[in-house]
């Protein structure tokens, strides 16, 4: 089953049928920790709160005409993730992670630790 890290997009719009849809960092750690997935699909945007300046991130969207996303420390980004799955290896998945973020830096950054990850763990602990 895989998890599904994204703010605003669905995963069944993106053909990833029987996913669960998480949109925070703080989602995702709970639920891939339960053991029951066995692929991750992550973004690296995933908006703001209302203290830092969120809103509808749609919103956000449209006025920087898809160009940029807020984010702030309290809901993270994709990369948090993947920091939060180097410093504990043993929670990365068999299956090496995808990610369908629309941020080409946020996505290198993203893939440059999972491919470190894959390459020194060909076939994972």
């Amino acid at each position: 089953m895989t998890l599904w890290l994204d703010d605003i997009r669905d995963p069944l719009a993106y053909g990833c049928i029987g996913a669960k849809w998480v949109q925070t960092v703080d989602e995702f750690k709970a639920e891939w920790q339960t053991g029951v997935y066995t692929h991750m699909s992550l973004d690296h945007d995933l908006g703001a709160c209302e203290e830092c300046g969120g809103g509808d991130p749609e919103e956000w969207l449209r006025q920087s005409g898809g160009e940029s996303m807020p984010h702030c420390p309290h809901v993270g980004t994709g990369y948090d993730v993947v920091c939060w799955l180097e410093a504990n290896p043993e929670l990365w998945p068999e299956v090496k992670p995808e990610v369908h973020s629309s941020n080409p830096v946020g996505s290198k950054r993203m893939l440059d630790v999972i491919n470190r990850f894959y390459n020194e763990h060909p076939t994972k602990p």
